[in-house]
């Protein structure tokens, strides 16, 4: 290749790419605007700047170390922890409905949904999940088991996604609607059927009904569960962490608020692929420093240390990439003190005592919030989001939350996101600053339903 045509080549090329050759560009439905795509990205919201990211700085140092429940309350509702986690193994269990376990099934077959290529998944496509489910074949199994591994739990016996629209602001990536959660490894769950090509296995979860792929489950004995019941417990306070045998071979890996049963020593049992591929117990040592006995002392300092662990970590719709969102964030925070506030943002909606919110305008809300809302007690509830009430700030009230994003509209008018995809302190209104923020639902304020007291008696569906 001649030096005049690589040239002519390169200038060609460049010019295409800066935009200055009248070459037409094929119409993208998911296009967005430039500043959406890249400056959004890159800045953060006056609060993340502005707002303490250190949950020390919200401590009353007069009250830091003052449980924030007596004993015997905090011991009651972590003896609750324990018995959710065993839940599965109980002899009085009874499968779910089907109408209930394939409700994901019934939702791809009425709504129109997006696969990870932006194009609609096909009738066909759903009628392969529909046989892999074997739904005339439901319930085909009763085996009491237990995870191996951190395990995705999904909605359909595939990894495959399911998006909504990707031109609709709040949709698309990354909230895959077949992402349940992430069990992690050493938890009890109840094996109900079998996908057609037993590469899944749809269980009964301490808090989820779900799809796991079948080689991250085995089968557990009465002696197994019986070690579970009577044994103590050490509960994780890092994530990350190799869990590893005797000899060097990684067993699984820590995360915050896994729950384990203690061996002697700082040892815990951790159940592994045995004899003719049933769950055995291995006692493998895991540091003082990353587990602790069960239940931690419940004092704000200890909160505020925890959870400082947790702030900054990226979004994680439904575990997604090992991530949080932001119920999974307050699940984890709040599990090593042996609160049981559940796994979803409903679930943890009636985690406690509900103060109600109805007919307030935003500004009395906040004010509800500051008069009658416990520092590090106090779940902030709203469809679809939750967060931790901190305390005052500066006259504001201060929350933890794993926020995706807040509400914007562009000059059209149309609704789009500013990125924040992470675990931060903000007010009631992050991201005020931004001429484009959306009014009113850009406000927390305006959509915010209740506050959650936890602590006290769970409030009944």
């Amino acid at each position: 290749m001649s030096f005049i045509y690589k040239y002519t080549l390169a200038c060609l090329l460049v010019g295409i790419l800066s935009g200055c050759t009248k070459v037409p560009l094929p119409e993208r439905f998911d296009a967005v605007p430039i500043r959406e795509q890249t400056e959004d990205l890159a800045l953060d919201i006056a609060d993340v700047r502005n707002l303490p990211q250190d949950l020390t700085a919200y401590l009353d140092p007069a009250k830091a170390d003052t449980p924030l429940l007596n004993a015997a309350t905090q011991q009651l509702f972590a003896a609750k922890v324990v018995e959710n986690l065993l839940a599965p193994w109980r002899d009085s269990w009874r499968p779910r409905p089907a109408s209930e376990a394939f409700v994901m099934l019934t939702t791809l077959q009425k709504k129109k949904f997006y696969g990870s290529n932006r194009r609609p998944i096909t009738v066909e496509e759903v009628a392969d999940l529909q046989r892999l489910c074997d739904v005339e074949g439901y319930p085909s199994l009763d085996v009491r088991a237990i995870t191996l591994q951190p395990a995705e739990m999904r909605g359909l016996p595939t990894r495959r996604p399911a998006f909504y629209d990707f031109r609709i602001a709040g949709q698309g990536f990354p909230f895959d609607h077949l992402q349940f959660s992430t069990l992690p490894g050493n938890t009890p769950v109840r094996v109900i059927h079998r996908s057609t090509d037993g590469l899944w296995l749809f269980v009964e979860g301490p808090d989820f009904d779900g799809w796991l792929p079948a080689e991250t489950v085995a089968p557990v004995d009465r002696e197994l569960m019986a070690t579970f019941r009577h044994s103590a417990w050490r509960v994780v306070l890092e994530d990350g962490v190799a869990v590893m045998d005797a000899g060097g071979r990684v067993l699984t890996r820590t995360a915050i608020g896994n729950l384990w049963p203690r061996a002697e020593g700082d040892k815990v049992w951790l159940a592994v692929r045995g004899i003719h591929g049933r769950a055995a117990l291995q006692a493998v040592p895991l540091s003082p420093s990353v587990a602790k006995p069960f239940p931690v002392p419940l004092t704000s300092r200890n909160l505020a240390e925890l959870g400082n662990r947790m702030l900054g970590h990226p979004y994680g719709w439904g575990g997604l990439f090992g991530d949080r969102d932001c119920s999974a964030t307050l699940q984890d925070l709040y599990l090593p003190f042996g609160l049981p506030i559940g796994r979803n943002s409903t679930q943890q909606s009636r985690a406690g005592k509900i103060v109600s919110l109805k007919g307030l305008s935003p500004a009395e809300r906040e004010r509800r919030l500051l008069e009658k809302g416990r520092p590090w007690l106090t779940l902030v509830w709203m469809q679809g989001h939750v967060m931790l009430y901190l305390g005052p700030y500066q006259g504001r009230a201060a929350l933890l939350h794993t926020l995706w994003a807040v509400r914007t509209r562009d000059a059209q008018g149309q609704e789009r996101r500013h990125f924040v995809g992470r675990t931060v302190v903000t007010t009631l209104q992050p991201g005020r600053e931004l001429p484009e923020i959306a009014v009113p639902e850009g406000d927390l304020r305006t959509r915010m339903k209740r506050l959650v007291m936890l602590g006290t008696m769970p409030e009944k569906p």
